[in-house]
């Protein structure tokens, strides 16, 4: 594989607080296919994914809130970012999953008015695997989803950092991870 210089690219989803609806996914994508041409081999390796999770005007989010949460409540927040828009909590069999995790919350016993407890289960990310994750396709997507969650005043923002590189590979080695990602089974 010939290798290009790194370059980064940046997307990210933003959701007001009156559009929130829990279990309802939140997606953005960025067009890639200056990046990407399988015919010819042409591919984007993404080496590494930085996420971050912000209020909508780029503020931490604030684990206070104005009502008490009864003992051994909780809420998520789960993400990935992916080759094929997926409007559902995924599975790591979906070879379309670049990168994947959950932030939880937690108010322990008795009720409490804040948040006790938070943690990340960091699923998958590109730097995880020896090559990275070599996409083919001309669209990323970022998406959200969250149940029980109300600590962003003025909604949420999933930010993301894409290190990537544009390769050459052999055109049948292009083709076989198209069909890879094209026919994932994943759900």
């Amino acid at each position: 594989m010939a290798k290009e210089t790194s370059f980064i690219l940046g997307m990210e989803v933003v959701v007001d607080q009156a559009s929130m609806v829990n279990n309802t996914p939140f997606s953005d994508s960025i067009d890639v296919s200056a990046y990407v041409d399988i015919p010819s081999g042409r591919m984007l390796k993404i080496k590494a994914a930085n996420f971050r999770i912000t209020d909508s005007n780029n503020v931490p989010l604030n684990p206070l809130v104005t009502t008490a949460k009864a003992g051994g409540s909780e809420m998520d927040l789960q993400y990935h970012l992916s080759t094929a828009r997926k409007n559902y909590r995924i599975s790591l069999a979906d070879t379309n999953v670049i990168a994947s995790s959950c932030e939880y919350y937690l108010a322990d016993a008795p009720a409490q008015s804040v948040w006790l407890g938070q943690w990340s289960t960091g699923e998958a990310a590109p730097e995880d695997w020896e090559d990275g994750f070599i996409a083919a396709t001309d669209t990323l997507w970022l998406t959200f989803i969250t149940d029980n969650f109300d600590t962003a005043y003025s909604g949420i923002k999933i930010s993301c950092q894409l290190e990537c590189e544009s390769i050459k590979v052999t055109r049948s080695d292009a083709l076989a991870i198209a069909v890879a990602q094209a026919t994932s089974s994943g759900n």
